[in-house]
């Protein structure tokens, strides 16, 4: 057991080396002209182990990303949103500034393809749990489009609160989503409504 968890350990050290040198090239390197031996000498690390971590340069912004969305799930499984309309998108703009000098990097490196993925997740998870067989397939694509409209809407606007230096605090960005989303928020397509039902699905 204690071996086990020194390897842990070691494991997320190396993970985080190789982020870390990852967001220095990204100061001066466009991503796309980034090697991997760029990479590996930068964070100190062998080749082999970098793939012993990773399967390409893309791995590594996923596997940050796929770590981000899940402890979001879980800080949703905190909170109550019954008393607070905010509270989801205040969370997801809190959790995006606490983690800037990440988040902003990866942002202006041009890979908003790798954050959408984990926005198009959430949206196949909104429309499983909505769209039951049982539903006409035209009710099925109404819900799937209310859901990609809505996590499309707040995607293009943490890029741009992101991309121009995060020029309203968290709070207000949450309130301003909320505002936005007003013609849905008494439906069952209301996304953070959704979200916390999922978050709670997956205790």
């Amino acid at each position: 057991m204690q071996a086990q968890r020194e390897i842990n350990i070691q494991v997320q050290r190396t993970r985080e080396w190789i982020l870390e040198a990852l967001l220095i090239l990204l100061e001066t390197v466009p991503y796309e002209k980034i090697k991997i031996a760029a990479i590996t000498n930068k964070a100190g690390v062998a080749r082999q182990t970098f793939y012993r971590n990773y399967k390409s340069k893309d791995d590594i912004i996923e596997t940050y990303l796929e770590t981000f969305f899940n402890e979001f799930i879980i800080d949703i499984k905190k909170i109550d949103c019954e008393n607070n309309e905010d509270a989801i998108p205040r969370l997801l703009f809190e959790r995006l500034e606490r983690e800037s000098q990440i988040t902003t990097r990866l942002m202006k490196a041009n890979i908003e393809h790798l954050w959408m993925k984990h926005f198009d997740r959430l949206e196949r998870a909104y429309s499983n749990e909505l769209c039951g067989d049982e539903k006409e397939f035209s009710k099925q694509l109404y819900y799937r489009y209310s859901m990609k409209y809505q996590l499309s809407g707040a995607f293009g606007i943490m890029i741009d609160w992101l991309m121009n230096g995060m020029p309203l605090s968290a709070v207000e960005m949450g309130t301003i989503i909320t505002e936005l989303s007003k013609s849905f928020r008494q439906t069952e397509q209301y996304a953070p409504d959704l979200l916390q039902r999922i978050a709670t699905l997956e205790c």
